[in-house]
C-alpha cells in the first residue's frame, strides 16, 4: 500500500520513504494517521508479513522502516534479528505491545535505533523518533566509515613499521611500567603481548657493556625534558646482537595528569653492518678482537638454547623411530655434549682469568639457577644414565645478591669431575643451602659422588692442580677435562671468598663442598600485605623535580603511612636532617651545589638514619663508592617500585638491629 502524506517535520530530505511491517489493521492505521498531520512529502509502504518486508526492501528505496515485532510468520525479539541479518543497510524503530523497558533496551543493543510502545506515543513523538533515527543512523555509519579508514591506515603504518623495522613506545615515570607497539615485541624476539614490559626489562635486553650509557639516556631525558637520541646494542634470545636507535622525550598527559616518555625505536643492524664492512671494525666501533666478556656473555647465553636443544633430541629418542635415525640422533647427542663442553671451557676461562672488568654482583633466583644447571648437566650425563639429584630446603630465601655466572660454573665443573668419577648409572647429588656463619650469610654447596674414594695424597694433589697450571690446557681426554674442571672450580671458589674441600666419605665416594659469603634479599615486614604498618618519614633528596614527583607517587602509593620530605640537593638534605627526624633518607648521588656522596658524610657526622644512594651509575664501583661514604644500601635507577619498598624495610631492620654501616663521628 502507497499513502502519500504531507509533514511539516524537518527530515534529513525533502522527501523520505518509510516502510512499515504491521498486520494490525488498528496500529497500521493510526500510525499512518500521525503521519498524516504532518505537510512533509513522505511515501509510506505497508507490508503485513516479515517476508513481505524483505522483499520490498529489495524493491523500492526505502530510507527507515518501522518494525513490528509480532507478525504473522515472525514473532518476539527473533523478529529484530532476522531483520538485522536480512537488513541492516537501513534503520529501524521497533515497535511493541509490550511496556518493558529491558525489551526496548535489548532491541538497542541489537540494533534498532530506537522503540516505541503501541498505545503510549503519539505524533510528535513518532516523528521525533523517525528523525532522531534517520540521523543517527547517518552518523554510526559516518563513524564506522572513519573507523574503517583508520583500521586500514592502522594496517599500513604496521607494515610500514615492519618495513623499516621500527616500533613506538612510553612509559609512565612513576610506574617505569612501558607500553611498546607491535614491531617492538618482534625486534625484542618476543611473541606479542607475551611480557608486561617495564624500564627494567629493556635495561635487561641491552648489552652489559651498553647499559651505563642506556641508563644516562633516560636520566638525561627525564632532567633536561627535550628529546634525546642514542644508538646501543641489545641482546636477544640469549645470543643475538642487534643495534637500536632511540628516541625519546618527556610528556604530560593532563587528561590523565600522567608523566610520561613516549619516543621510538629502529633496528638499525643492518645499516651498522654496512658501515663496519666497509671501515673494517666490529659493530661497536672498536677494532675486532674477542675479549674475555665477550665470551663469557655469549657462551653463558647459549647455555639455555643447548639445553633445550638437548632435551628435544632425548624427546625425539622416546618416539617411534627406525634404527637408522636413531644412530643419527646418537650421534646428535654426541655432538651437543661435545658442544656442551667446549662452551663450558671457555666460560671458565672467561670466568677464572684476569679479575678486572668482572665484577657482576646481581639479584638472582638461587632455584633457577640451580634447576638450570641441573639440566644442563643432564646432557653430559644422559650417555652414562646418570642421575643428578638436586636437595634445597623448603625455608631456602628466594632471591641472593652475587656472581650467578661463577656460581652456575661452580657446580657444573664440580658435578662434572664427579660424573667423570662415577660408573654409568650412578646417581650426584647436589645439595645447596644458606646459613648463617660468623652473624653473616653464606652459601653452602656441595656435590655428593659415587665414585672411588680419596687418600689424603690424591686429594692434596687434586687441588693442587691449579698451581701446576691445568687451567690452561683445553685437554681432549675425559682426565684432562677433569682436572680442568676442578682446578677451574678451585680458582671460582678462592674468587667468591671461599675454598674448596674435598671430604671422604666412610664407604664409596666424594663430597666437594664450599661455603662463601652472599647477600640474602629478605622479605617485606609490616603489615599483611607487606606495607609499613606504622608512621614512615621519607627525604627524598633529589635536584629534578620530575624525579621527585614520580618517586613520591611510588612511595605514598606503598602506604598511608608513608610522607614524603624533598629536599633540592645535597646541602639542602644535610639542614633537614639536622632539624628534622626521619626514618629513611633517599640520596641521589649526581646533584649540584654538594652531591649525593658528600651529603652522606656530612649526614654521617651527626646521624645514623639509614640512608640509601640513588644513582644512574649501575658499576659495582659507584656501589663500593656509596657504601664507603656511609650509605647503607644503594640502588640504580630506574628500579621497580617492589625493589624500591624491599631496600627500605632492609634498611630499617639493619638500623634497628643495631649494626650501622658506619659508626658516628
Amino acid at each position: 500500500m502507497r499513502l502519500p502524506a504531507p509533514c511539516n517535520i524537518m527530515y534529513p530530505k525533502n522527501r523520505i520513504s518509510i516502510l512499515l511491517i504491521e498486520d494490525n489493521p488498528a496500529d497500521a492505521n493510526l500510525i499512518r494517521l500521525y503521519l498524516g498531520e504532518s505537510s512533509q512529502k513522505i511515501d509510506v509502504f505497508q507490508c503485513e508479513t516479515f517476508f513481505e518486508g524483505m522483499e520490498t526492501i529489495r524493491k523500492k528505496d526505502i530510507d527507515i522502516v518501522l518494525l513490528s515485532l509480532e507478525l504473522p510468520d515472525c514473532s518476539g525479539f527473533r523478529t529484530l534479528t532476522r531483520y538485522m541479518e536480512n537488513a541492516a543497510q537501513l534503520p529501524v524503530v521497533v515497535l511493541t505491545g509490550i511496556n518493558n523497558e529491558i525489551i526496548g533496551n535489548q532491541s538497542v543493543k541489537a540494533g534498532a535505533q530506537d522503540y516505541l510502545v503501541k498505545g503510549q506515543f503519539d505524533a510528535r513523538t513518532l516523528s521525533r523518533a523517525i528523525r532522531y533515527a534517520i540521523q543517527r543512523f547517518a552518523a554510526l555509519r559516518k563513524t564506522q566509515e572513519i573507523t574503517n579508514k583508520l583500521s586500514v591506515s592502522e594496517k599500513r603504518h604496521e607494515e610500514a613499521q615492519k618495513m623499516a623495522l621500527f616500533g613506538t613506545w612510553e612509559m609512565d615515570l612513576v610506574s617505569n611500567e612501558m607500553h611498546w607497539s607491535d614491531e617492538i615485541f618482534r625486534i625484542f624476539g618476543l611473541p606479542q603481548g607475551s611480557i608486561a614490559p617495564a624500564m627494567s626489562d629493556y635495561i635487561a635486553y641491552a648489552h652489559p657493556e651498553d647499559r651505563n650509557a642506556v641508563h644516562d639516556f633516560f636520566d638525561r631525558v627525564v632532567k633536561e625534558g627535550t628529546q634525546q637520541q642514542l644508538e646501543h646494542r641489545i641482546i636477544t634470545n640469549g645470543h643475538t646482537l642487534k643495534h637500536i636507535s632511540l628516541n625519546a622525550k618527556v610528556l604530560y598527559e593532563e587528561l590523565t595528569e600522567k608523566l610520561l616518555i613516549v619516543g621510538v625505536l629502529q633496528d638499525v643492524s643492518q645499516r651498522i653492518a654496512t658501515e663496519c664492512n666497509h671501515n673494517g671494525k666490529n659493530a661497536s666501533g672498536k677494532s675486532m678482537v674477542l675479549r674475555e666478556d665477550n665470551i663469557r656473555d655469549l657462551g653463558f647465553g647459549l647455555r639455555k638454547p643447548l639445553a633445550s636443544l638437548f632435551n628435544n633430541l632425548q624427546q625425539l629418542g622416546n618416539t617411534m623411530i627406525n634404527t637408522q635415525q636413531k644412530a643419527f640422533l646418537s650421534e646428535l647427542l654426541g655432538t651437543t655434549e661435545e658442544l656442551s663442553q667446549m662452551i663450558h671451557k671457555l666460560l671458565n676461562i672467561s670466568a677464572t682469568g684476569p679479575a678486572e672488568n668482572r665484577d657482576s654482583e646481581t639479584e638472582f633466583k638461587i632455584k633457577d639457577l640451580v634447576y638450570e644447571v641441573q639440566t644442563i648437566l643432564q646432557i653430559g650425563a644422559a650417555h652414562k644414565q646418570q642421575i643428578i639429584n638436586v636437595l634445597i630446603p623448603d625455608d631456602m630465601p628466594g632471591n641472593l645478591i652475587g656472581d650467578p655466572l661463577k656460581i652456575s660454573l661452580l657446580l657444573y665443573n664440580l658435578a662434572t669431575y664427579s660424573g667423570f668419577r662415577s660408573e654409568k648409572k650412578g646417581q650426584l647429588t647436589i645439595t645447596v643451602r644458606v646459613r648463617e656463619k660468623e652473624l653473616k650469610p653464606y652459601l653452602y654447596l656441595s656435590v655428593e659422588d659415587e665414585g672411588p674414594g680419596m687418600t689424603p695424597a690424591q686429594k692434596r694433589h687434586l687441588l693442587d692442580t691449579e698451581k701446576n697450571g691445568d687451567i690452561a690446557i683445553l685437554g681432549q681426554g675425559e682426565a684432562d677435562s677433569g682436572r680442568m674442571a676442578i682446578a677451574s672450580a678451585s680458582r671460582i671458589a678462592n674468587s667468591l671468598g671461599g675454598k674448596l674441600e674435598i671430604i671422604s666419605k666412610a664407604d664409596t665416594g666424594i663430597i666437594f663442598r664450599v661455603e662463601f659469603p652472599v647477600k640474602v634479599t629478605k622479605q617485606l615486614s609490616g603489615a599483611a600485605d607487606g606495607t609499613p604498618g606504622q608512621p614512615l618519614r621519607i627525604l627524598l633528596v633529589e635536584d629534578h623535580f620530575l624525579n621527585r614527583i614520580a618517586t613520591k607517587k611510588v612511595l605514598t602509593s606503598w602506604s598511608d603511612f608513608v610522607t614524603v620530605d624533598f629536599a633540592e640537593n645535597g646541602l639542602a638534605g644535610v639542614e633537614k636532617v639536622k632539624r628534622g627526624k626521619y626514618d629513611i633518607v633517599l640520596m641521589d648521588i649526581q646533584m649540584p651545589v654538594m652531591d649525593g656522596i658528600a651529603a652522606t658524610q656530612a649526614i654521617r657526622n651527626f646521624s645514623t638514619v639509614p640512608i640509601i644512594a640513588l644513582s644512574s651509575n649501575s658499576s659495582k664501583q659507584e656501589s663500593e663508592r656509596c657504601m664507603s661514604a656511609g650509605c647503607d644500601d644503594y640502588l640504580s635507577k630506574p628500579f621497580k617500585a617492589q625493589e624500591l619498598y624491599v631496600r627500605i624495610t632492609n634498611a630499617r631492620m639493619k638500623g634497628k638491629s643495631g649494626v650501622a654501616a658506619v659508626k658516628v663521628k
